[in-house]
């Protein structure tokens, strides 16, 4: 994700809006719900910026989902009838599922949703100095967690029919005023 982030920068993007998917392991977020990420652990344990030469060599992190953008998306959704809650996101490397101990371990962590994205493209958007909103819709329990056992068709069926209201939520939130934000699109071309 580097080079096309590093692109729409060059373009002068300054906002970067992130949507995916992602597991509960929360009993308040239940599959079809959106989540609006307001911080993440990172599991894995590597960093897309290793071996990437950084001005002062460190990116800080300490407000990585902008408050703004966050507050946007919740008037987004309170205008589009889309309820979203605040999350923290727990990365972990896919393509598989997670097992139940690592279901575990995440809710130990205080984690309310797990996922395979978000964190790298946050740490390399960070790094470009773009404002970073992420939401997620909830596709499943984790494995192991309120009979959690995610599968690939459960996923992509959930996915798919939260598609609707994610296009209502990113409407009402392109709509909103935020100082220093410009969409770039006429109103016709919002459909």
């Amino acid at each position: 994700m580097a080079m096309p982030l590093e692109t729409l920068a060059m373009l002068g993007v300054s906002n970067l809006l992130i949507a995916a998917t992602a597991g509960s392991v929360n009993a308040d977020f239940y599959p079809g719900q959106f989540v609006l990420v307001t911080d993440h652990i990172n599991f894995n344990g590597l960093n897309p910026l290793i071996g990437v030469a950084t001005e002062g060599g460190f990116v800080s992190l300490t407000e990585a989902y902008d408050k703004g953008l966050l507050r946007r998306l919740k008037q987004g959704g309170a205008g589009s009838g889309v309820s979203v809650h605040e999350a923290i996101y727990m990365w972990f490397f896919g393509p598989s599922f997670k097992t139940p101990a690592e279901v575990k371990v995440a809710r130990l962590l205080g984690a309310d949703v797990i996922g395979m994205s978000i964190v790298p493209e946050v740490i390399l958007a960070r790094r470009l100095a773009l404002r970073v909103a992420a939401i997620a819709v909830v596709t499943s329990f984790g494995a192991g967690f309120a009979g959690g056992n995610p599968t690939p068709g459960e996923t992509r069926q959930q996915a798919l029919s939260g598609l609707f209201s994610l296009r209502r939520l990113i409407r009402a939130f392109l709509k909103t005023k935020d100082e220093g934000w410009s969409v770039g699109l006429r109103r016709d071309e919002i459909r």
